[in-house]
């Protein structure tokens, strides 16, 4: 699946690396939501990879990182 913002890689990154397992663990253990699903979609919404249709109040061009991080992800 194709990312679609700067969550949705970071989601890919813990993935890849186990991270995301042992927090997954942590949070079944204890019983509480560890926000990550709240997180990416944050993420999502403030670093989008694809240029909104229309420009918004307050938004900016994609910078530097965020181009780098589309052409990995």
């Amino acid at each position: 699946m194709r990312s679609r913002g700067l969550g949705d890689t970071i989601e890919k990154v813990t993935k890849a690396t186990g991270i995301k397992k042992v927090v997954d663990t942590v949070a079944k253990a204890t019983g509480k939501d560890c926000g990550c699903n709240k997180r990416r979609d944050t993420l999502n919404r403030v670093f989008p990879y694809q240029k909104a249709t229309s420009p918004q109040q307050g938004s900016q061009p994609p910078g530097i990182i965020s181009n780098i991080i589309r052409k990995i992800g």
